[in-house]
């Protein structure tokens, strides 16, 4: 296609993530906002870039806003958080891949990245339950401890206020 050959690192590390996490889920359905979390996550830390996508980043043409500088996305979504405009943590991880629009996408990506950063035992457990077929809900209760979507959501929150 019309890609520098700088754009082929990000795509195979995307892809070989979104395939190995597809085998962990033998042939189940795991969560869309974590497998697209996962791939942006990996090719943040290996790229720097976040150049493959299965959502639309860039919205600016349509009079919202372009996230698609990975760089950018830390301060973003601290001020997305401080902002009081965090996108409901039920909209991204219960959403189709087509219903991640940037902010939820980033939002995915910001998830994992909290997860493997500081809760790196819970993420695997939770892992694990998905793999086992529990219930996204019931496996985000379990892993981490807590009593819904909202109280992770809250620890994620400050999570991202005092570290980004």
């Amino acid at each position: 296609g019309d890609h520098d050959p700088g754009f082929f690192p990000d795509w195979t590390i995307h892809c070989v993530i979104e395939f190995l996490f597809l085998q962990h889920y033998k042939g189940g359905n795991p969560p869309d906002w974590l497998q697209e979390g996962l791939a942006y996550w990996f090719t943040y830390r290996m790229t720097k870039s976040a150049e493959t996508n299965c959502i639309t980043f860039g919205t600016a043409a349509a009079g919202g806003e372009d996230w698609s500088d990975v760089l950018d996305w830390k301060s973003r979504m601290k001020a997305v958080v401080r902002g009081g405009l965090n996108p409901p943590i039920r909209e991204v991880v219960e959403a189709k891949v087509n219903a991640l629009d940037g902010a939820k996408g980033v939002k995915a990506w910001s998830l994992v990245e909290w997860m493997l950063a500081v809760r790196r035992k819970e993420f695997l457990k939770f892992m694990e339950e998905l793999g086992n077929g529990e219930p996204q809900e019931e496996a985000v209760k379990k892993a981490f401890g807590v009593k819904s979507y909202g109280e992770l959501d809250e620890l994620w929150q400050q999570y991202v206020r005092e570290s980004y």
